[in-house]
C-alpha cells in the first residue's frame, strides 16, 4: 500500500508528465501546421476547422462516455489515432487532409517518382548497400559524395563514387577477404542503380580515410568496379 507522500508524490509525476506531453504535442502540432501551410497543402487557417470524420470505426457505436475518456489525445485536437498494421482511423485523415486540401496544379506529373538527381540517387543505393553491409554506427559515420558520372560511347553509366570512411579499421573492414564487403557493396549498389537508369552501369567506389587531426589522408585509397 502507498504511504499518502508516496500517493502524492506518483500524483505529481503524473501531472507534470502530461503537462510535458501537452508542450511536445502542441509544438509538433504547430511545426505540422506551418509545415502544411508553406508547402501550400492548408489554407492559413490552418487544422482549427477540423474535425475526425465520422467515419471512423473505431468510435462508431461506442457511448459517450467511452469516447471521451482521458486519453493523452485530448491535448492534440483535432487527433487521428491509426493502426498502420489494420488500417483503423486512415479513412478519417484522408478525408480531414482532403477537406483542407487546397485546389491547384500538380508540380509535377505522375511519371515523375522524385525530383533527385541521379547522383544523388546512386549515392543512396551505395549508402543502403554499407548499412546491409557494415554493422553497428559504423554506416552512419561514412561519407558517400559522387566524383564523375558519364556516359560512354556505348550508352552505358560510369561513375565514380568516394566513400569516406571515419577510421583505418573500417577501412580494413571493407578490404578484408580480397576486398570481398566492397565487392559485394559495389554489384549490389549497381544492380539497384541499373533500375534507376535502364542501362548498363559501371560503378567505382573510392575509398579513404578521413583526415584525422593531423590532417593526414589515408594512404590506402582503393576502388572495385564492376557490372552486372
Amino acid at each position: 500500500m502507498l504511504t499518502k507522500h508516496a500517493a502524492r508524490a506518483l500524483r505529481r509525476s503524473k501531472r507534470d508528465l502530461l503537462d510535458a506531453a501537452a508542450v511536445k504535442l502542441d509544438f509538433l502540432l504547430d511545426a505540422f501546421e506551418m509545415a502544411c501551410y508553406r508547402a501550400g497543402i492548408v489554407a492559413a487557417s490552418g487544422f482549427d476547422k477540423v474535425t475526425p470524420s465520422a467515419n471512423n470505426t473505431k468510435t462508431a457505436g461506442k457511448s459517450d462516455a467511452s469516447k471521451q475518456a482521458p486519453s493523452v489525445y485530448q491535448f492534440f485536437q483535432p487527433s487521428f489515432p491509426i493502426a498502420a498494421e489494420s488500417g483503423d482511423g486512415v479513412t478519417a485523415l484522408a478525408d480531414a487532409l482532403q477537406a483542407l486540401a487546397l485546389p491547384k496544379p500538380w508540380r509535377y506529373s505522375r511519371t515523375v517518382q522524385t525530383d533527385a538527381s541521379f547522383a544523388d540517387r546512386l549515392c543512396e543505393c551505395v549508402r543502403e548497400q554499407l548499412l546491409h553491409h557494415l554493422h553497428d554506427e559504423v554506416p552512419y559515420r561514412c561519407r558517400v559524395t559522387p566524383r564523375s558520372i558519364v556516359r560512354n560511347a556505348a550508352g552505358a553509366v560510369v561513375a565514380n563514387v568516394d566513400v569516406t570512411v571515419p577510421s583505418r579499421r573500417v577501412a580494413d573492414m571493407l578490404h578484408t577477404r580480397g576486398n570481398g564487403p566492397l565487392k559485394a557493396i559495389t554489384l549490389r549498389a549497381i544492380r539497384d542503380a541499373e533500375a534507376l537508369v535502364h542501362a548498363k552501369v559501371h560503378l567505382f567506389l573510392h575509398v579513404a580515410v578521413k583526415a584525422g587531426p593531423a590532417g593526414d589522408r589515408a594512404a590506402a585509397t582503393a576502388a572495385a568496379g564492376g557490372s552486372a
